[in-house]
């Protein structure tokens, strides 16, 4: 079933608005400081929001709930450990960047130990932000495609181009004003699609009968206090590489340093992160708690085991005794639903074990499934991308809801792809090319718009190759986890060790690098324990401090070095 008519009103009306503001924008941007850093006049909930849109992408709207709806909300306890991220920065590096008025984050780490320094942290931003923006353009991509009919790639162009053409043309004051906005909007799309799920429910279970459900059902866990270095999300994972990568993101990631560089007062500043320290962790729990919602809505309601459609129709046709296991699962899953209402009408603990069984055959009969696909070289592709995809297309009204809720993906989509952008084009004019804000200003503004157009294609051609990838929301982060922990290493050497120079605090930053992919690889040829992405963090961290203040002894310092 395709867009209805009212559906296109809405997502045009959504993506006109959204040029518009930005072609507004751009009237006011006489200098760099105005084009890069919004004049440096933004209040703190404005920053504060465009944080959490820049955050919320489209990979959060379809990845963290389809995560919900397989895994649970395990995914939270990632998030435990961000309010103290925010008040350590509060009282650390907000206050610092703040005296330095730097463009850049990177821009310090030369007058701190020299140019390489800078070249070489500005670079390895640059790698990290263009690998993930190709994941964070894909998300809405896979959206698109499943209900326009067109291809993945056209999708990719599509949202690609609209990103670059407001931000190229509004600068920083384009993608506050629009981040705003557009977070406005994917919030009310979230609480559409909440209220829709819960109303659907069976009139005796209801939203507290579902959280029931799922809590018998083992997909609600908001503490796992496990010791076991192999398990994902838990308690120690978050606390040791959860903490770490949200000191690193928010404090030495330029997409994020740039927001509280434009605030107007050391205040302002901190009240933009502590916003977000007050509603992060209540808004993932949110979105998580609704992929569980679908979960427990499929047991009343069966949904395919392959939400693919394309996949699911070939699988069927073309893998021996797969169509039979399909049908088995939609018959698990009603029984499931009658077994849990009955749990509910009874609270027999004997009807809770029949139901969590039976909830327990519905997930062997999906692994089957797998099992038989990925023997047949057909797995179903991104399976966490197609959850929310499928519900929107099989199970909403037609009037104009869908609209408003791809408004809302695109919203979340373009909050994040245009902060990325617009941090890239800024870095690039600023620590690569090394213009001069107050002498080329005319030419700032020249260049970020061509660079922005530039990363703008490069993480297109980026996005076009991740079609089949697995879960998003995990993708984006596994990326950061390979840099996140060595940038923050050499900005606590630059804070905190008075003896580091360039030399060692540059070795330190490959080294670092190095020992967080080495510990994945290493994993997986079998000849080492498989750490959860966030230990990889604490790795970077913990080899590029060690081998950079090891090498500022040893070796002695250029003589460029301050």
């Amino acid at each position: 079933m395709g867009l209805s008519t009212y559906d296109w009103v809405v997502i045009a009306a959504f993506l006109a608005f959204v040029i518009g503001d930005g072609l507004r924008k751009a009237r006011g941007n006489r200098t760099a400081e105005d084009y890069l850093l919004a004049s440096r006049g933004v209040p703190w909930w404005a920053m504060g929001l465009s944080i959490m849109a820049t955050q919320a992408s489209a990979v959060t709207f379809v990845g963290t709930t389809g995560q919900g709806y397989y895994s649970g909300t395990g995914f939270v306890q990632f998030y435990y450990f961000l309010p103290l991220a925010m008040l350590v920065l509060c009282v650390t590096a907000v206050p610092f960047f703040h005296r330095e008025r730097v463009f850049t984050a990177y821009e310090y780490l030369e007058r701190r130990f020299d140019r390489k320094t800078r070249a070489c942290t500005s670079m390895t931003f640059l790698v990290l932000r263009c690998l993930s923006l190709g994941g964070i353009l894909s998300a809405p991509a896979f959206v698109l495609a499943e209900f326009s009919g067109q291809s993945f790639l056209s999708m990719v162009l599509v949202m690609g181009g609209v990103a670059i053409a407001y931000t190229s043309l509004g600068g920083l004051k384009a993608v506050i004003s629009t981040d705003v906005k557009q977070m406005g909007v994917m919030v009310v799309a979230l609480g559409v699609l909440f209220f829709i799920v819960v109303d659907e429910l069976p009139d005796d279970v209801g939203l507290a009968g579902a959280v029931r459900l799922a809590d018998a059902a083992g997909r609600i866990e908001l503490a796992n206090w496990s010791f076991d270095p192999t398990e994902r999300y838990t308690i120690w994972s978050a606390l040791l590489g959860g903490l770490v990568i949200f000191l690193a993101y928010f404090g030495t990631d330029q997409s994020q340093v740039q927001r509280y560089l434009a605030g107007r007062s050391l205040r302002d500043k901190r009240g933009a992160l502590l916003l977000n320290a007050v509603a992060k962790v209540p808004f993932q729990l949110g979105i998580l708690l609704l992929g569980v919602l679908f979960f427990v809505w499929s047991l009343f309601m069966p949904v395919p085991m392959v939400f693919h459609s394309e996949t699911a129709a070939r699988a069927n046709g073309e893998i021996e005794g797969h169509a039979a296991i399909t049908a088995q699962f939609e018959t698990a899953q009603r029984r499931a639903g009658a077994s849990g209402q009955t749990w509910l009408a009874s609270g027999d603990e004997s009807d809770r074990d029949a139901f969590v069984a039976d909830v327990r055959r519905v997930t062997s009969l999906r692994g089957e499934g797998k099992s038989l696909r990925g023997a047949a070289e057909l797995s179903e592709p991104s399976a966490k991308n197609y959850v929310v995809p499928w519900f929107m297309k099989h199970r909403l009204p037609r009037w104009g809801l869908v609209g408003l809720l791809l408004a809302g993906i695109l919203a979340a989509a373009l909050s994040s792809i245009d902060s990325e952008l617009n941090a890239l084009a800024t870095v690039g004019a600023i620590d690569i090319l090394r213009l001069k804000p107050g002498v080329d200003d005319a030419r700032i503004i020249r260049a970020t718009r061509v660079l922005t157009l530039l990363f703008g294609a490069l993480a297109v051609g980026f996005a076009t190759t991740l079609e089949g990838v697995g879960a998003l929301i995990e993708y984006v982060n596994m990326i950061g986890s390979w840099f996140y922990g060595s940038l923050l290493g050499v900005f606590l050497l630059a804070w905190w060790d008075r003896r580091a120079h360039g030399t060692g605090v540059v070795v330190g930053l490959v080294v670092g690098i190095g020992a967080a992919v080495a510990s994945e690889q290493v994993a997986e040829s079998g000849f080492g324990v498989a750490l959860p992405w966030l230990f990889k963090n604490t790795v970077g961290v913990v080899a590029t401090c060690g081998v950079g203040f090891i090498l500022s002894r040893v070796l002695p310092a250029p003589p460029s070095d301050q």
